[in-house]
């Protein structure tokens, strides 16, 4: 008489059959695994960090351009506000100071 062949998944599992030949076995947990998910995570958080530096950077330099823009408009407008008042020193770099010297 024939054996009868288990069918459910249960039944299956209880079964104690090596691999089949072309199926690699289940990996085992070695410490190298573990170090290697380490360092994946490591590297998952370190990304993450420069991601959010890149897009921080990028704030500010659009920030820096807005002020700059802003900077320019004004200095226009003061030194438009000294020409028409009749003052003809303009505003922004100044020129360096001289040096008066007292004769005895």
């Amino acid at each position: 008489m024939e054996q009868a062949v288990p069918t459910s998944p249960t039944r299956l599992k209880n079964l104690d059959l090596p691999p089949l030949p072309n199926q690699p076995a289940a990996p085992a947990s070695s410490p190298d695994d573990e170090s290697k998910s380490h360092t994946i995570n490591q590297v998952t958080e370190l990304q993450e960090s420069l991601l959010a530096y890149i897009q921080r950077v990028d704030t500010t330099k659009s920030e820096y351009i807005k002020i700059s823009k802003e900077n320019e408009l004004l200095l226009d407008y003061i030194n438009n506000l000294m020409e028409a008042s009749g003052t003809a020193v303009q505003t922004g770099t100044p020129e360096p100071a001289k040096k008066k010297y007292l004769d005895h």
